[in-house]
């Protein structure tokens, strides 16, 4: 009578990449790394699912496609192989959920470059750590990013898209590019903003006058008063810089502006800001909680940016 061979270990492999420039680490060489891993041992790889340009810290693991193809997988597995921990996850919440998704289907984790072995205690204290350290790595990359960011901002040099009514040219006192206003550009601006605070001159007025005179910068054949309303208010014409959705400001908490980029001043902007909302108001239009004094002023208390709104019944805007 022959002895019943045991069965080899089916195995998933797991590869993620954030950025198509990581060569290092790339989707290519993570399952081949992985394959020869498993065929070192004997298992067989049952199943390849990668999640290609998602990042690990905007994207926990159950909501990426190639973890949830592995969650969903219909057989058994006994092993899921990553290249390293921080494939899988940057936070250690993450990695902790992820690996008790896998518990539930009994299959451990495996890396090939982190010797962790989650099949004992030992072995899961110390991934646990190395995903202390992912997330402390992915932290130091952020502030790292950010302090680059404000370094370009203090240097006067362009962050982000460049709006309509600028160019961008060499920066005269070091590297990289900064935004100049163009002439006709920003006169055309200038008068825009003039007439919509006089009340002079609507959105659409203005649309059609630029439309005659400027192409589109969205690619169009016209202006729309939709596009000249997010030019007019906002605050990059001021001189302003928009990062992460807000001003940039200084360590004195005040917005820093490049006197070279200002088109609009401080007060002409706050006055198209509130003639933009007014007359959103006057028309019966939905409010669209357009803030006041956008990177200006805010509440002492809470720091939310002072916005106006219409109110549920008569009365003026607040």
């Amino acid at each position: 009578m022959g002895v019943k061979q045991k069965s080899a270990k089916r195995a998933a492999i797991y590869a993620r990449l954030s950025l198509a420039t990581e060569e290092s680490v790339s989707i290519e060489r993570q399952v081949k790394a992985a394959r020869t891993f498993a065929k070192a041992r004997g298992w067989d790889v049952v199943l390849v699912a990668t999640d290609d340009g998602v990042s690990a810290t905007r994207h926990r693991p159950e909501k990426r496609p190639g973890w949830q193809e592995i969650l969903k997988y219909p057989d058994p597995l006994d092993a899921v192989i990553v290249w390293k921990v921080d494939r899988l996850a940057r936070s250690t919440l993450d990695f902790l959920h992820a690996d008790e998704a896998l518990r539930e289907r009994r299959a451990g984790l495996v890396a090939v470059e982190d010797p962790i072995d989650m099949t004992s205690a030992q072995g899961r204290a110390f991934a646990t750590m190395l995903a202390v350290f992912g997330e402390m790595e992915a932290a130091a990359m952020s502030a790292r990013a950010k302090a680059a960011r404000a370094f370009m901002v203090s240097d006067g040099r362009a962050v982000g898209n460049r709006p309509w009514p600028y160019e961008s040219v060499p920066n005269p006192s070091g590297q990289g590019l900064v935004w100049r206003p163009i002439p006709e550009r920003a006169k055309a601006v200038k008068q825009a903003a003039k007439k919509l605070s006089s009340g002079s001159a609507s959105l659409a007025s203005i649309a059609r006058d630029w439309s005659e005179h400027f192409p589109p910068p969205h690619g169009g054949e016209t202006w729309n008063p939709a596009s000249v309303r997010v030019l007019l208010i906002s605050p990059v014409l001021t001189g302003a810089t928009l990062y992460g959705g807000d001003v940039v400001r200084g360590e004195d908490g005040l917005v820093v502006r490049d006197k070279k980029r200002q088109i609009l001043t401080v007060a002409e902007h706050k006055a198209v800001v509130g003639a933009v909302a007014a007359r959103r108001y006057r028309e019966g239009r939905r409010p669209i909680r357009l803030p006041l004094l956008h990177g200006i002023a805010a509440c002492g208390s809470c720091g939310s940016r002072l916005q106006i709104s219409r109110p549920q019944t008569g009365g003026v805007p607040t």
